[in-house]
């Protein structure tokens, strides 16, 4: 899902299938691709099947960071407009309980959040209830 404007381009199964022929890092690339997918989600069920709704949200935030993280003077702020059902619907979770652990981060000075906006003031701390057991 495009969280800001952007422009779809694909090509055709068939034209693929050419491209692939013709350039054969092509294919090499997409099937790691596609393997790094599947690892990831296998990764996501572990983490829903596993883990407790706090580490698991943790984890959503600092995978969000190492996508789209911009450092700034008050720590790395995700660099996009994203809201707390979003941020539930990656986690497992729902809404309540994201604001709630939210508002305890930020109470806690782990986080600062507002209306679809994050910043993470202290990703080490944001690490440590990603581990925790």
């Amino acid at each position: 899902m495009a969280v800001v404007d952007s422009v779809e381009i694909y090509w055709t199964v068939e034209a693929m299938r050419r491209l692939m022929t013709r350039f054969p890092e092509i294919a090499l690339r997409s099937t790691a691709s596609a393997g790094t997918r599947l690892f990831e989600l296998q990764d996501r069920l572990g983490e829903l099947t596993g883990e407790r709704v706090e580490q698991r949200l943790a984890r959503a935030l600092l995978r969000l960071v190492k996508q789209a993280g911009k450092a700034t003077p008050d720590g790395i702020e995700i660099d996009f407009p994203i809201s707390r059902q979003e941020i539930a619907e990656m986690s497992g979770s729902t809404l309540h309980t994201v604001s709630r652990t939210l508002a305890a981060w930020d109470a806690a000075g782990v986080t600062e959040s507002s209306r679809r906006h994050i910043v993470v003031k202290r990703p080490e701390a944001l690490g440590e209830l990603a581990e925790r057991a």
